[in-house]
Parts: structure tokens; sequence; C-alpha cells
């Protein structure tokens, strides 16, 4: 599996780059196939993953879920993940 990464400088701080790969060693581990996308902007961070099979999309947004929650982040997971099989969440950079 491999994540595309867009709007990140050449040198990421340490904390995005091991969240990052913390993300994709247990999405790997569940879904080999899946394919994830992170985009950083000036106030956040989105990543959408996106399982390689519909009925994988549950054990993946629970690992997801653990593992935010692990690191301590709140995180805004999108509405339509259940009716479109895809995990979108946002990470706020400048919580208010």
């Amino acid at each position: 599996m491999i994540f595309s990464r867009q709007g990140f400088s050449r040198v990421n701080q340490d904390n995005e780059e091991v969240y990052f790969n913390f993300l994709q060693t247990l999405v790997e581990a569940s879904d080999t196939l899946a394919e994830g996308n992170i985009v950083k902007s000036p106030s956040a961070i989105i990543v959408r993953i996106t399982p390689s099979k519909p009925n994988l999309y549950k054990l993946l947004f629970q690992t997801v879920k653990d593992a935010n929650n692990a690191f301590g982040l709140r995180v805004e997971f999108s509405k339509s993940i259940s009716s479109s099989h895809n995990i979108v969440y946002r990470i706020n950079l400048n919580p208010s």
C-alpha cells in the first residue's frame, strides 16, 4: 500500500512522519491493497483511505479510529463513510 501526499514540505516534522508511518502500517496490516491519500492545507490534514474490497471498510474504519485515539487526535470523519466505503477524515491543525 502506498499513501500519496500532497501539500507537504520536503522536510516533514517528526510527529507527522511518525503518525503517517504508523497509520500506513496499520492499514497495510488490515488491507494490503488499500489506497490512501493525504492532503495538507494550512488549516488541516485530510486523509482518504479506500479499501480494496467494500466489506473491509468497517475493519479499516475501526483501525483508523483506534489509531487516532491512541495518538490523542480529534478527527472529523466524513458522514458518508458507510455509503461510499471510503474512509475520509480531517485533522484540524488550528483547533478552536
